[in-house]
């Protein structure tokens, strides 16, 4: 199957994904795992907005590496600078 581009991505969704991203960084940042609920909750989305990354990010939490998370968190950051917002 083909891989979808990001700019599919229902852009209205963003949003909600940054702040899932700030909730789940603050979780990881304190060994939380709180974060798997989150994760897991939201990895559709995650998945359709950040593609592979996504996909690292959340198998990282599912292995309890929450800083491999945080760091795919930081590159999301870096590579959707209008959507998603910076720490």
């Amino acid at each position: 199957a083909p891989v979808q581009p990001v700019s599919s991505h229902h852009p209205s969704n963003w949003p909600e994904l940054d702040a899932v991203l700030i909730q789940l960084d603050n979780l990881l940042s304190i060994g939380d795992t709180r974060s798997f609920d989150l994760s897991r909750e939201h990895d559709t989305d995650i998945r359709a907005a950040l593609g592979s990354l996504g996909d690292e990010m959340l198998q990282s939490i599912e292995d309890f590496n929450f800083d491999k998370a945080r760091d795919a968190i930081t590159q999301a950051r870096r590579e959707h600078p209008d959507q998603l917002t910076a720490k």
